[in-house]
């Protein structure tokens, strides 16, 4: 869980931060790679030198993508939303069987695969710790193995942190496959190109930029909609689905593509027996 800090200290830590001992000041302050890049990114706003703010854009560059990808597809799920009545673990199972008929084993979860305690054990302690505990119990039982999934914390996940539980610390506790790679923003590389993966965490929490990235990735929305390069990916089960006029809501998943020349998104429903595909962008790389 991240350090509280003042605009001070995080100029401080700015000003001190480089490439060698950038890991080492994650470890100390307890900053994800994410969180340690929107820190320097605020502290470009600051009073820094030119050669200060001309090292820090450099360092930020070179440290934007977490890691970078050998597969040639990614599968996406988002909104899963465990311990929630219309979280549905059959739409996951499909979704992910799916992903195994095509090869892919590579996944990206865009958060909320918890729901948190309900608003409604807020001023129960300890029936909000049995909650978000019986939802890490579900995970680690139910979520389909045999893939390696990437998980960005949203809003959801922070229901968590919001009762002493250290979600960086039961994940890897309870499974070995699934691993957090970020909360709020995190942005990684599949072949050439920067994929921003998002889910709004509600929080000031420094959230690095968009910046330079190919094609961002969102969940949180619970429907599929575009805009220009910004794609939003459905929940993968029944909750909060309904209507709306800027997107398609209805249970699914996604594909991501990497064709060399361009990459192509396809949004799956899983509200007929089979996934039928509703959903298909392609974005043309910069040569």
């Amino acid at each position: 869980m991240v350090k509280q800090m003042d605009k001070t200290q995080y100029l401080q830590i700015a000003k001190k931060v480089n490439l060698a001992n950038f890991d080492d000041f994650m470890e100390h302050y307890h900053l994800t790679q994410g969180q340690l890049l929107g820190l320097i990114e605020s502290a470009l706003y600051s009073n820094l030198s030119l050669l200060q703010a001309t090292y820090l854009k450099k360092l930020l560059q070179k440290k934007k993508s977490l890691f970078q990808l050998t597969d040639t597809k990614v599968g996406i799920v988002s909104d899963i939303h465990i311990g929630h009545s219309q979280m549905n673990w059959d739409y996951v199972y499909r979704a992910y069987d799916f992903f195994a008929e095509n090869d892919i084993y590579t996944v990206f979860n865009l958060g909320d695969l918890f729901h948190g305690f309900y608003y409604k054990s807020r001023n129960n302690p300890n029936r909000a710790v049995f909650e978000c505990y019986s939802q890490l119990v579900d995970f680690e039982t139910h979520y389909p193995k045999g893939f390696t999934t990437f998980l960005i914390h949203g809003n959801h996940e922070k229901r968590f942190e919001d009762v002493g539980m250290d979600l960086w610390e039961h994940i890897p506790a309870k499974r070995n496959d699934v691993f957090s790679i970020g909360e709020g923003r995190c942005c990684v590389t599949l072949g050439n190109s920067i994929l921003s993966l998002n889910h709004p965490t509600l929080t000031n929490d420094f959230i690095p930029s968009e910046e330079n990235s190919f094609l961002s990735l969102t969940g949180h929305g619970h429907a599929f909609y575009k805009n220009q390069k910004h794609l939003s990916v459905t929940t993968c089960s029944d909750f909060s689905l309904q209507k709306n006029s800027y997107g398609l809501a209805v249970p699914g998943f996604a594909i991501l593509e990497d064709e060399k020349k361009q990459l192509t998104f396809k949004g799956y429903s899983l509200e007929d027996k089979e996934p039928r595909e509703v959903r298909q962008y392609s974005f043309i790389k910069k040569r």
